[in-house]
């Protein structure tokens, strides 16, 4: 189950978001790719 319903909330629970990929256009829509959390 991959949260990918809510592109417009950044939540970082389980799976860790590359928040450089933000897009300064359009702040609504967070275009970021899917990291391993360290």
């Amino acid at each position: 189950m991959e949260k990918k319903e809510n592109p417009f909330i950044c939540d970082c629970q389980e799976i860790c978001y590359d928040f450089k990929s933000f897009d300064h256009h359009q702040r609504t829509n967070c275009r970021y790719r899917r990291i391993k959390c360290p």
